[in-house]
């Protein structure tokens, strides 16, 4: 298992993320994903910047996952729950639109962006299950809904 401090290492390391300072913190950020140190007491937060309005803590599924793979592993699975969450909303959106006015327009609208939320999920799910170690704990901890 991995620590929080040896996961900020490993996103600190990345280059493909971008790294920012801050009054009394650092933080590196990188596809909807913040991860946080506090420069006096040390303590990092992973943070899902995707999740609405503000930031969101992840759940301890989602933590987890950053603890037994880490920052890259964990990055691929938190955008996989935040594909997940769009096509869930882009499919009621699709729902409501047939059901009331039913624009066309509208409609091919959301379809595209549906077509390329699905594109971008596909990939990052088809490099995660190449990976054998990150395949096998999924394979054990699925639950219905398909998150983690």
């Amino acid at each position: 298992m991995i620590n929080m401090q040896q996961i900020y290492q490993q996103a600190k390391n990345d280059v493909t993320c971008t790294f920012m300072t801050g009054m009394g913190y650092e933080c590196v950020i990188t596809k909807g994903c913040k991860i946080v140190r506090d420069n006096k007491s040390g303590e990092v937060q992973i943070l899902n910047i995707m999740s609405g309005a503000y930031y969101a803590n992840l759940n301890s599924e989602q933590l987890e996952v950053f603890k037994l793979f880490g920052w890259k592993i964990g990055v691929n699975v938190l955008n996989l729950y935040n594909f997940r969450l769009k096509l869930d909303i882009i499919e009621q959106k699709i729902k409501d639109e047939m059901t009331g006015r039913g624009s066309q327009k509208q409609l091919s609208l959301l379809k595209a962006k549906r077509e390329e939320i699905l594109k971008k999920y596909s990939q990052i799910n088809y490099k995660l299950n190449n990976i054998k170690a990150y395949g096998n704990y999924k394979n054990n901890n699925y639950n219905e809904e398909g998150d983690y």
